[in-house]
């Protein structure tokens, strides 16, 4: 089962401010925070991906989708391990913090 990591910001050859997502340590994707709110944007393949919160739910969509719309859902099923529910345009996947139980 392949492993993301994500590494610390500016790491990788990545700008200062872009943290890389690895796989086997090849950057496979890009994350940007927001400094002023609850959002990411993440750039996968190319194509540019808006994080956020719906309610308690971090969720995310294609930049060219409109607001509202939710291709990615995570539903959080354990507070103690961190670990949650995936839903990716329909695909269910579970999803737990590295090195949680």
């Amino acid at each position: 089962m392949p492993v993301l990591v994500l590494g610390e910001a500016g790491s990788a050859g990545c700008e200062k401010g872009v943290s890389p997502v690895l796989r086997d340590d090849v950057v496979v994707a890009t994350v940007r925070a927001s400094n002023w709110e609850e959002a990411a944007t993440a750039v996968v393949e190319n194509r540019e991906w808006v994080l956020a919160r719906a309610g308690r739910e971090p969720t995310g969509r294609a930049a060219h989708d409109p607001e509202g719309t939710a291709r990615l859902r995570a539903r959080q099923t354990s507070w103690w391990t961190g670990s949650r529910d995936v839903d990716l345009d329909g695909m269910r996947v579970q999803a737990a913090a590295a090195g949680a139980a």
